[in-house]
């Protein structure tokens, strides 16, 4: 026994549940947040309570502190104020990659 149908209607059912599904399963943004080592500690509270709005929304986050000039030279002192200011990030996450550059120190996050 065979249903009769309509294959324009089927196929239109069918064509917006998969635009259903893809729309539910759009892939999150990375965000950047980019620090400085003459960074003061207001600001990097500011920056920190972003990073955990992002995460709680699910966005990957990209953590950058640039070193310009003679910053470049000092690179325990870059390493410290990286680690001090991922200490200050409220919410869990965890480091998916950790890159150290000649100019630049990258870490991303994601949410645990």
């Amino acid at each position: 026994m065979a249903r009769l149908g309509d294959l324009g209607k089927y196929l239109y059912e069918k064509e917006k549940k998969e635009r259903e599904i893809r729309s539910r399963n759009k892939p999150k943004e990375l965000k950047e947040i980019q620090i400085s080592i003459r960074e003061g500690k207001h600001d990097m509270e500011r920056k920190a309570n972003q990073i955990s709005e992002f995460l709680k929304a699910g966005h990957q986050v990209q953590v950058r502190l640039a070193l310009r000039g003679r910053e470049r030279q000092n690179k325990e002192f870059a390493k410290n104020k990286f680690n001090e200011f991922l200490t200050l990030i409220q919410e869990p996450f965890k480091e998916d990659s950790r890159r150290i550059l000649p100019s630049m120190l990258l870490a991303i996050l994601t949410k645990k």
